[in-house]
């Protein structure tokens, strides 16, 4: 298989860079004529990606690659009003972490109750 090359741009479809007439284009334009690179072998070489590639799931993150039981995520999506922050030592390292407990007002996604407690990592006590 012959490796696929890449085709250089017509520069004549595109307006030149330098056009005096338009005051913008006088400081951005280029001073130095451009330069053409030679490809390199991975340029060539490399992978390339079709529509066939796609899975079913590739658009969601949650369920790509899940084999068994429920993604780990998000589970719900609240909108809420904090109640009460406390943070305290914990584990071995004695890292400071925070308790949130969450009034919530709406909900988004999931079933939660009327509050919700999430942990923080790092904190102030």
């Amino acid at each position: 298989m012959k490796p696929a090359e890449f085709y250089m741009r017509d520069r004549a479809m595109h307006p030149p860079g330098y056009t005096p007439v338009y005051k913008t284009s006088v400081p951005r334009s280029p001073r130095q004529p451009m330069l053409t690179l030679q490809q390199t072998m991975s340029e060539m070489t490399g992978p390339s990606f079709g529509h066939d590639d796609l899975g079913a799931l590739d658009n969601d993150l949650t369920m790509n690659f899940q084999h068994t039981g429920m993604p780990v995520g998000q589970r719900i999506i609240v909108h809420g009003r904090v109640a009460d922050v406390r943070s305290f030592l914990s584990g071995p390292r004695r890292t400071i972490e925070s308790v949130v407990t969450l009034t919530v007002i709406d909900t988004l996604k999931g079933a939660p109750s009327p509050t919700v407690l999430f942990r923080v990592p790092n904190g102030q006590v």
